[in-house]
């Protein structure tokens, strides 16, 4: 029981944060483009999900 409570503290959307860091050109220019457009969708999706969550 003891293990609900500790996930359910650790899932709190108030105690939550989502950072998101800048990803720069010059490493962008060093990934290839696919892999470059695969962060970029991902780094979308979890601004996405935060949002709808209430996480800031």
């Amino acid at each position: 029981m003891g293990q609900t409570s500790d996930t359910a503290e650790l899932c709190a959307a108030a105690q939550s944060q989502l950072l998101v860091i800048d990803v720069q050109q010059r490493l962008q220019a060093a990934m290839k483009a696919k892999i470059t457009a695969r962060v970029t969708r991902h780094i979308e999706r979890l601004i996405r999900a935060a949002h709808l969550l209430g996480i800031p």
